[in-house]
């Protein structure tokens, strides 16, 4: 998925949802970076939620969600979610990107803007992020938890 692909799910999803969207999850740095490295272009859907209406996640889902005919037709999909699907470091809301322009025929979209750790770097290629397919990092490389991430949540049950 590509700025445009995800431009055209904000706009589909404002438009089922008569609401501003929210974008969480890896596609959400679509809005921060338009121009993304190809190696965060790989994911065929978008976590989204409506902003003030959050009971219309699920008509999204169900309307342009994974195997839908918007995916069959466009191959990527938007997963309406709930703003409890990610875990989200502290401050995420005043970092948000607005995401609006003649693509999204006007519908707001919201991305959770990127920290400055996590901005690219241009020219030689070091860009955080791509660590992995560049060689410089492996499966099992872990860094320290940032101090903004909340303690984990339990998840079972």
């Amino acid at each position: 998925m590509n700025r445009v692909d995800l431009e055209h799910i904000i706009r589909a999803a404002a438009e089922i949802a008569n609401d501003e969207i929210i974008v969480i999850g890896s596609q959400a740095i679509l809005g921060s970076f338009p121009d993304a490295p190809k190696e965060l272009l790989v994911s065929t859907e978008a976590d989204v939620y409506p902003k003030n209406r959050p009971d219309r996640a699920d008509l999204i889902d169900g309307s342009i969600g994974q195997g839908s005919p918007f995916h069959e037709t466009y191959g990527y999909y938007a997963q309406g979610v709930h703003e409890t699907t990610a875990i989200l470091p502290r401050g995420w809301r005043d970092r948000f990107l607005r995401v609006q322009n003649e693509n999204t025929r006007g519908n707001t979209g919201w991305s959770p803007g990127a920290p400055r750790s996590h901005r690219f770097q241009d020219g030689c290629g070091a860009r955080e992020g791509s660590s992995f397919s560049r060689g410089r990092g492996t499966a099992t490389t872990r860094r320290p938890r940032p101090a903004s991430l909340p303690a984990r949540r339990d998840r079972a049950g």
